[in-house]
């Protein structure tokens, strides 16, 4: 008989073979670290255990579930060395986490491939810049915990991550150059900028400060900014901002 966890017997062979290798087959068993023994009876009702107990580790079950945390979904950035995060599965027997950039959805060859051991806690991880990601690209990425019998299990889903280095572009309209305005004060400033993504503000920059900041700017259009000036000569430019942090000036 086969004797399992608290040494309940799980299952027996009423005909084993004399001097010869037996098997015995316990009902599906669960996930977990079982001990077990045999226990053998002549037929004059004698009866022993094998002298020591075995143990058995089972682990049928791939990892949880899990969960990207950081840098957010659709991630517009100069950064190529990015700080990765997940949220931690459950599986006792870890044995790696792999991460996948790809320029399609579909993974089917990944662009870049890093790999983080240890702990099942050590869930970040920083991209060094000699494996850092290509410029002005957009990327798919997401993880695969592994188990040490090679279960896996992927985040719940993939995040957008787009690495941008390409500054705005800005075409200055009017006033322009060298104009002199003897009717009012109030001075509007147009320009146009364009960029490959979105724009963050602009600012009318006066004289080398700040004088007002815009942040409802419309790509590929005419945009201004007003500004009251008192009599004097002035310089004037116009620094945007995009969304991945690329800054520019006329």
């Amino acid at each position: 008989s086969l004797f399992l966890a608290l040494f309940l017997t799980s299952c027996s062979n009423i005909n084993p073979t004399n001097d010869a290798k037996n098997e015995l087959s316990p009902e599906t068993m669960g996930d977990g670290l079982f001990v077990w023994n045999v226990r053998c009876y002549d037929k004059a009702g004698n009866n022993l255990f094998n002298t020591t107990n075995f143990t058995i580790d089972i682990d049928a079950s791939p990892p949880g579930s899990f969960n990207l945390d950081r840098p957010g979904n659709n991630t517009l950035t100069f950064n190529r060395t990015p700080t990765l995060n997940w949220t931690v599965p459950s599986e006792e027997h870890f044995d790696n986490y792999t991460i996948l950039f790809d320029t399609d959805p579909s993974f089917s060859s990944p662009d870049f491939e890093y790999s983080a051991i240890g702990n099942i806690s050590n869930n970040t991880f920083i991209i060094q810049a000699s494996d850092q990601l290509n410029d002005n690209t957009l990327y798919y990425w997401k993880v695969i915990a592994y188990d040490n019998l090679s279960q896996s299990t992927e985040s719940d889903d993939y995040f957008v991550y787009t690495t941008d280095s390409r500054r705005p572009r800005i075409n200055l309209t009017s006033p322009s150059n060298n104009t002199v305005k003897n009717l009012t004060n109030s001075i509007t400033f147009s320009f146009n900028v364009s960029d490959e993504h979105n724009i963050s503000s602009c600012s009318l920059i006066v004289d080398g400060s700040v004088d007002t900041t815009d942040s409802t700017i419309t790509v590929n259009a005419t945009n201004t900014i007003k500004a009251v000036l008192s009599n004097a000569a002035y310089f004037w430019n116009i620094n945007c901002t995009d969304g991945a942090g690329n800054i520019n000036a006329s």
